[in-house]
């Protein structure tokens, strides 16, 4: 008997990778919300996921509700495969109070037959929907929380108006006083006294009043910069700095909680010019010939006012400036190599200016073989040759060049050379036949020497033979050298007619 192969056991005995594991949590942090967390993993032979809340185990997906605010929540969530394979992924988290709120209500008072309007101020952290409630028979509070209504008799009151989140209910509790009338509050003096007042930048301006109420009762008071209430007692000082020039409006209510007061100032604020100040900071600048170097320069100053600074640099030789906003390129001239002094310069637009330290521009020089600029090592560069010709190198004519490399080039020099020739006349003097002597200017190539060609002449009438040798030869190094050669070569040419002749 031959049991078939299980292929699924196989395959999952070759599985050697955990799960991906993942989770996430669902719904807000809140102890009246529903919470769930979720896990979910990633793997061919997926088996179990599991999270454990506060050492119990559940399936994958798991709901909290009922939370006490506070609490720490800690989970975990477990997978494994049918290999046995196994991953964890840990996390907690805090309950969080989800209590609405319900802003102070200050003593209400109330006229008789004049209709009384009263916001409720509320919020709730989760966004619920509110509701609103109290407990007399005066008035009813709308879905909005808006407390409106007309007393028809004098009275006092106590009142408890309620909010409800469905699962919290916040209450407060303010008095209620019904007037028979009421006058309004009178402000009988105020600070200060110019109702246009002017100050300068960076200055503070001081507001006060004092007022009055026949019927006694409390007064409230809101001071309101261009709408913005800045102060709910019976004073305000208006702060400025560099920045605050302009036109403002200062306004003052002052009410008994029916009727009210009021006053306005004109606030101007006079603009004060500061010279713009240089922090300091900018270092010495290098950069190559033949580039430019572009610097942001609106870190290195500031102005204390508030303004917008423009820049600019000292006059500088051989190197020219321009500026885009805040950026100040610097170009050299073509080839220029050298150091120079610069001062950068900020202005405001009252004309204010400030300058930097001195700063060094180091322009490096870069050698570059083809600028036409012998530098460094470099021997000539583009046909310069540093006033040498082919005579400063032993040679007794031609054209001196420069390579690619800007080293001389000397295959266009050339150097005359004596190899030989005519028969000596008795017993000695002047080869016979050689009275007049052979030479030739040749090419000269380094490194080489080669005969390239031979030149036979008539027979002497001693059968004397002479030869006049095309030869390359590379540069001398001296003059005596080359002289010495030609007395080698003529030598070597008696001792070859002696040879043939005998």
């Amino acid at each position: 008997t031959f049991p078939r192969i299980n292929l699924l056991k196989a395959l999952v005995s070759l599985d050697n990778y955990n799960p991906i594991l993942s989770f996430e949590i669902v719904g807000e942090k809140y102890e009246d919300k529903e919470i769930t967390l979720r896990g979910s993993a990633v793997d061919t032979f997926l088996d179990t996921i599991l999270v454990n809340v506060n050492g119990i185990n559940y399936s994958n997906e798991y709901v909290l509700n009922d939370l006490d605010v506070g609490v720490n929540v800690s989970f975990i969530f477990y997978a494994n495969d049918s290999a046995g394979n196994f991953v964890s992924n840990s996390s907690s988290f805090i309950v969080l109070d989800g209590t609405p709120s319900l802003e102070n209500i200050n003593k209400l008072i109330g006229v008789v037959n004049r209709e009384l309007n009263y916001q409720v101020v509320a919020s709730d952290p989760t966004d619920d929907v509110l509701s609103y409630s109290d407990d007399s028979d005066l008035f009813d509070i709308d879905t909005s929380g808006l407390i409106s209504f007309t007393p028809l008799s004098v009275g006092n009151y106590t009142v408890n108006v309620s909010i409800n989140d469905i699962k919290h209910v916040v209450s407060d509790i303010f008095d209620l006083e019904i007037l028979l009338n009421n006058t309004s509050p009178v402000i009988d003096s105020y600070l200060p006294i110019d109702l246009n007042p002017s100050i300068s930048e960076n200055l503070s301006l001081d507001f006060s009043v004092v007022a009055s109420d026949l019927d006694g009762g409390n007064l409230n008071y809101k001071f309101y910069l261009d709408s913005e209430l800045v102060s709910e007692v019976d004073s305000y000082s208006f702060v400025t700095d560099y920045s605050s020039s302009g036109n403002y409006n200062v306004t003052v209510i002052v009410s008994d909680g029916i009727e009210t007061d009021s006053l306005e100032w004109g606030v101007v604020v006079n603009n004060v010019n500061l010279v713009p100040n240089y922090l300091g900071g900018i270092e010495n600048i290098s950069f190559d010939e033949n580039t430019n170097y572009s610097l942001n320069i609106s870190g290195y100053f500031v102005d204390l006012d508030g303004d917008s600074l423009s820049y600019d640099t000292t006059v500088v030789e051989n190197i020219t400036s321009s500026v885009s906003a805040s950026i100040i390129t610097l170009t050299p001239d073509v080839d220029f190599v050298g150091s120079k002094e610069i001062k950068f310069v900020a202005n405001d637009p009252g004309l204010n200016s400030i300058e930097s330290n001195f700063v060094n521009l180091i322009v490096n020089n870069i050698v570059v073989c083809g600028d036409g600029l012998i530098e460094g090592d470099e021997e000539c560069d583009l046909g310069v040759l540093n006033a040498k010709t082919c005579l400063d190198f032993d040679y007794d004519s031609g054209t001196l060049s420069c390579d690619p490399d800007c080293r001389f080039d000397y295959t266009g020099c050339a150097i005359t050379s004596y190899s030989g020739g005519g028969t000596p006349s008795g017993g000695g003097g002047t080869p016979i036949g050689g009275d007049e002597e052979a030479f030739e200017e040749v090419d000269v190539e380094e490194k080489s020497i080669e005969v390239k060609e031979e030149v036979k002449s008539e027979e002497s009438p001693l059968s004397g033979t002479g030869e006049v040798i095309k030869e390359e030869i590379k540069p001398k190094s001296s003059r005596f050298s080359r002289i010495w050669d030609l007395i080698k070569n003529f030598l070597m040419g008696i001792f070859k007619w002696i040879f043939d002749f005998f």
